[in-house]
C-alpha cells in the first residue's frame, strides 16, 4: 500500500509543529484507509519545496514532526517501524509558500532466519 499526504502553505515554524500537523495528516491519511499495525514496515520519501518568500530551516526540521505527526494519526504504532528514509529539499524560484509531498510506502515483511 502506498500513502500520499500534501502539506501546502507552510510558512511559519508553528505550521510545523505536530499538534498543528496532526488533525491535516489525519485527515488526509484516514481517507485512505490505513491499517495501523505495530508489526508493518514503511519507507518514507519526502520532497520540500521552499517557497522563494520562506526562510530556509535545517531539513530536520521538517521530516521529525512531520514523522511524529504521522503517528499521531496512527498509520505506524511507533517510528521506529520506519526502515527507510529519503528526503529532499528544493527551493522555488516562483512559489511563495513552502509544500511537502510525502509518499509513505508499506514494505513486504519477510522474515528469515539467522544464517540463511
Amino acid at each position: 500500500m502506498i500513502y500520499t499526504v500534501l502539506l501546502s502553505g507552510l510558512e511559519k515554524e508553528t505550521d510545523l509543529w505536530s499538534e498543528n500537523l496532526a488533525p491535516t495528516l489525519e485527515k488526509q491519511l484516514s481517507s485512505q484507509n490505513p491499517q495501523c499495525s505495530d508489526v508493518n514496515r514503511y519507507f518514507v520519501f519526502m520532497t520540500i519545496v521552499e517557497g522563494s518568500a520562506a526562510r530556509v530551516w535545517d531539513i530536520d526540521n521538517y521530516y521529525k514532526p512531520i514523522i511524529d505527526s504521522v503517528r499521531k494519526g496512527q498509520l505506524w504504532a511507533d517510528d521506529s517501524q520506519i526502515d527507510g528514509m529519503h528526503v529532499v529539499r528544493l527551493r522555488s524560484r516562483t512559489a511563495a509558500r513552502t509544500h511537502v509531498s510525502i509518499s509513505i510506502h508499506e514494505a513486504a515483511v519477510q522474515a528469515c532466519s539467522v544464517g540463511e
